[in-house]
């Protein structure tokens, strides 16, 4: 059906498909009697796919990339399972390891004993350097997408970006603060006030991002957490921070306020543009894919808080 779907032909699909026309042709038949509906129509120019036959392709393509995604997956664990002991690096800007990270490794480790992951704190800076140097590092980030959009295409492209979770950015801030009660905010409006801002050496600062909206102040950049809760707590500015940090039972007295639906905020993993991933790196952004489904369908689960929108 898929290479009718292509060729608008049945004589020519089954010359592709290496299958006699009447083969074909017979197969066709049976499974539109299973399925109790007609899949092509006959013109003057070729044969066509009724809706059910779009439909019907559609499914077969979902099923087609399932099982070429699971033979991949076999052939990789076959590989992995085949190896002596190995090690696999990861450099991450994000300190909420512990979560979301403790459950992939936790599922990576179950399946791959035999594979010694060694998680690396690194900064953003950091690594869009050794990018820029040609460098390979296997790196776990989060940005936003209009800022991930200026690494990642054009002339200019710095790194691969596969995305594991798209979320939300938040205005931190503390309970007497004059945004506290907002329950939305632009970043317009957020601008408006000090901000509490990570170290450019740290995760993502988000001030050139901010500046796009305007002048900021900055009343401190760093990436020490309790400075920043306390100086939140006594309302000397806001923050910034991205659904995949919030841990609201940390820091109850601060208040998290969703942006506005325009900023969105992507965590994935990164390598260099012309580098193919070992092995062991394609398992753990399987792995990660699969966390994400979990997350997904558990969205109150401990590991999956505001990973989503």
């Amino acid at each position: 059906l898929l290479a009718i779907a292509k060729y608008k032909s049945i004589s020519n699909a089954a010359k592709h498909i290496y299958i006699s026309q009447p083969s074909l042709s017979e197969g066709i038949q049976k499974l539109e009697k299973e399925l109790n509906y007609k899949l092509l129509v006959r013109k003057n120019d070729g044969v066509y796919l009724t809706y059910a036959g779009k439909k019907a392709v559609a499914a077969a393509n979902q099923i087609t990339t399932i099982i070429e995604r699971l033979k991949q997956e076999c052939a990789i664990a076959e590989k992995i399972i085949a190896s002596e002991r190995v090690s696999l690096d990861l450099y991450t800007t994000l300190p909420i390891g512990e979560k979301f990270l403790y459950k992939l490794i936790s599922g990576f480790y179950l399946k791959y004993s035999n594979i010694s992951l060694r998680v690396f704190d690194s900064n953003f800076e950091e690594i869009l350097n050794s990018y820029r140097n040609n460098k390979q590092r296997f790196c776990l980030i989060s940005l936003p997408d209009d800022s991930l959009s200026e690494y990642t295409s054009g002339k200019t492209k710095l790194f691969n970006f596969h995305r594991i979770f798209k979320g939300k950015l938040f205005a931190v801030v503390g309970k007497n603060h004059p945004l506290a009660n907002r329950r939305t905010v632009s970043l317009r409006e957020v601008i408006k006030y000090p901000l509490i801002l990570n170290l450019k050496t740290g995760c993502f600062s988000y001030e050139e991002m901010l500046k796009k909206y305007g002048e900021i102040d900055v009343v401190v950049s760093t990436d020490i957490m309790t400075l920043k809760t306390t100086l939140l707590e006594h309302g000397l500015g806001v923050a910034i921070a991205t659904s995949f940090l919030l841990i609201r039972e940390t820091y109850p007295d601060v208040v998290y306020i969703p942006i506005d639906k325009v900023t969105k905020v992507s965590m994935g993993f990164t390598w260099l543009p012309e580098y193919h991933l070992s092995p062991q790196e394609q398992f753990l952004v399987n792995e990660a894919e699969l966390l994400h489904q979990d997350c997904s369908s558990d969205p109150g689960s401990a590991y999956a808080i505001n990973l989503e929108e």
